[in-house]
């Protein structure tokens, strides 16, 4: 053996009418790849096409012509009633072989309707798909079986998918059929044609023409996983190396999932979002959608390691609360493929991975049925040992989801629940096969219902560009490869998709915390620095907390694209490795809890002014966050912070 190589099965399905050069390496004691490059040979060139056009269809006419049986009075033979049958047989293990057939292990695939002999035996305009019919295989035998109702007469023969060609072209063929006992002189006769092939693209079809498949994935950080330095917990993290233990559900469902479904995704960039906690810098707000890599309006991170890079960054920074909600992250990813559904050729898969019960149910499922109409698909992934029966009624495999909102049953079942303690002692590979299955069909399904199917290129000499992109019903292109090129090429074209979501999202956003008497440069210049979530109240938060605790070097960027939300906001991450202890006598003296929260407050600017400083203390909230004068100007007996009714102030001694 000179050298192997692996490859997933979602790379190759890529290739489809083109190739890819694969390094090859020397095999290991089992025969796969080691991490030795091969000396004698450096790679491997693949080719990779579709070698059965599984989903086209063949439509067919069968006439039965029944010659009248001598000793069978004229009522007799038309009360005669027959069925038809159509088996596909095993393949012959030698093409060479003389034609032969049996329908000993034979498959079913199509029985008529009885008709009886007084109208013509005419079973006309029968789709068949062509996998199911023969598998492809243009020589393998088509048994026609024609049964009389009562049992006492069955006659067969044979053709194939060959015949069925020729007879586009060349008219019907006539078979004879065969007795099933000897001693019959008068035999049916069947008169076959082909009437068309209809061509209905495959998944593969959608990924070679440019369909680009979109991951959005959504954590669950609510308590009832417990604290990530407890053993137990499903978020378990090693206190002395900050990385993640064997029992981490979360990071087995990230890795085995997304290795699968990051190989159809073009740029690998995942938007990554937590729900279910309290968020810093002073954790008093609970979001139930936030971005994990720090900055709400870039989620996108890199690749796998960058989903579970930014997974630890919010891990580290949050406080674990609940309840568990989906509406906020359902409704995001609406805004997410709203825009798409009307200009390109994308689908979106929201992988949910979280521990239980949900509070906001029908809210969710009205989420979800308003989702069915878009390109989207949900998998849910469920971890722990919690009772998972609301997430078996999301799937809805029996009972489709109906809003409460519009009374609209869903229009397709787009959720997939799969509870990971029946795979978490399987291969990895098990897992994503399980949560996976149903996507190619929904994707056909979406993009069937809407008309939309992918442009052949007319050029039969340019192989690797199998399919120019995608139209629609009109026949109006949408987005697909080469106009994904133009348009990025095109610098000055419109704002599209999510990218117009997000700006104006923000925009609304700093409009809001402006109008609460915040300066805009303040407002605009937090904001863009990068916050967790969308909320005025988590800006107001940070405006604050920044005050208080400058940054002194501007916050970490890795690689993956996730921001140090410990570094941005100025706060303590969890998960890093513990320190050594230090011995209690050596301690450095501190203040009373008092004495600090006095020392932490005087000095800082007001923030509505930023002129005076802070010198009352607004109750019953005991926020500190505004000057006297300030106070005495506000619109509304409002806390600027907490929004609580206010019932008077003290003043800062």
């Amino acid at each position: 053996m000179e050298g192997v190589c692996a490859c997933y099965l979602a790379q190759l399905l890529a290739l489809n009418g083109g190739s890819s050069l694969l390094q090859l390496y020397e095999p290991d004691g089992n025969g796969d790849p080691s991490k030795r490059p091969c000396a004698s040979v450096n790679s491997i060139e693949i080719f990779a096409e579709e070698s059965v056009r599984s989903m086209d269809s063949v439509v067919v006419d069968f006439d039965v012509d029944f010659p009248p049986l001598p000793d069978k009075s004229a009522a007799d033979q038309s009360r005669r009633t027959f069925f038809l049958n159509v088996y596909r047989t095993k393949p012959n293990s030698d093409p060479l072989s003389t034609f032969s057939y049996s329908l000993k292990d034979g498959v079913l695939v199509f029985r008529s309707q009885p008709l009886q002999n007084n109208h013509p035996l005419w079973w006309r305009q029968l789709p068949f798909r062509i996998d199911r019919l023969c598998r492809g295989d243009f020589w393998r035998p088509i048994v026609l079986e024609l049964v009389e109702s009562t049992g006492t007469s069955v006659y067969t023969t044979a053709f194939t998918y060959s015949d069925l060609m020729k007879s586009m072209t060349e008219g019907p063929f006539v078979l004879r059929f065969n007795p099933s006992s000897h001693g019959t002189t008068r035999l049916p006769t069947v008169s076959v044609r082909c009437r068309e092939i209809v061509h209905d693209y495959s998944f593969l079809d959608f990924v070679s023409a440019g369909l680009e498949i979109a991951v959005i994935v959504g954590i669950d950080f609510t308590r009832s996983n417990e604290e990530p330095r407890i053993p137990s917990s499903l978020h378990a993290f090693s206190p002395s190396t900050g990385q993640p233990t064997p029992s981490n559900e979360y990071v087995m469902v990230i890795q085995s999932v997304l290795d699968i479904l990051q190989h159809y995704d073009s740029d690998k960039e995942f938007p990554v979002f937590g729900f279910g906690a309290k968020i810093p810098p002073t954790k008093t707000i609970t979001s139930h959608c936030f971005a994990c890599s720090g900055d709400f309006f870039q989620p996108e991170v890199f690749g796998v390691d960058g989903v579970l890079e930014a997974y630890k960054n919010a891990l580290g920074t949050i406080s674990l609360h609940g309840p568990t909600k989906l509406s906020d992250l359902l409704n995001l990813t609406r805004q997410y493929a709203a825009p798409s559904h009307e200009s390109e050729a994308k689908y979106f898969i929201l992988l949910i991975i979280t521990d239980g019960v949900i509070e906001d149910l029908q809210k969710s499922i009205d989420e979800i049925v308003e989702l069915a109409q878009l390109p989207v698909s949900i998998v849910i992934v469920g971890v722990g040992n919690e009772n998972f029966s609301q997430m078996i009624l999301l799937d809805a495999d029996e009972n489709p989801l109906v809003s409460s909102v519009t009374g609209k049953r869903m229009t397709r079942d787009i959720v997939q629940f799969v509870p990971f303690r029946e795979y978490k002692d399987l291969p990895y590979h098990e897992l994503a096969v399980a949560t996976l299955e149903e996507i190619p069909r929904e994707v056909l399904k979406f993009f069937k219902a809407q008309g939309i199917h992918p442009v052949v290129n007319p050029d039969p000499e340019e192989r690797r560009r199998r399919y120019l992109g995608f139209a629609d019903p009109s026949g109006r292109l949408l987005r697909g490869p080469q106009q994904a090129k133009n348009e990025a090429d095109d610098e000055d074209g419109d704002e599209r998709g999510s990218v117009k979501f997000f700006n104006d999202t923000k925009t609304q956003l700093i409009d809001t915390v402006v109008r609460q008497g915040y300066m805009e440069d303040l407002v605009r210049k937090v904001v863009d620095k990068g916050i967790l979530c969308p909320d005025p109240l988590h800006v107001i938060d940070v405006l604050f907390h920044m005050q208080k605790n400058p940054p002194k070097n501007a916050p970490k960027i890795s690689s993956n694209g996730v921001i140090s939300i410990a570094d941005r906001l100025r706060v303590t991450d969890t998960l890093s490795p513990t320190e050594p202890s230090i011995d209690p006598m050596k301690r450095a003296p501190t203040r009373s809890v008092g004495s600090a929260m006095v020392l932490g407050r005087l000095g800082r600017l007001c923030g509505i002014c930023m002129r005076n400083d802070i010198d009352i203390v607004i109750r019953p909230c005991n926020h500190q966050v505004i000057c006297r004068e300030c106070y005495a100007q506000l619109a509304s007996p409002v806390c600027p912070l907490c929004r609580a009714t206010v019932a008077g102030f003290e003043l800062i001694s």
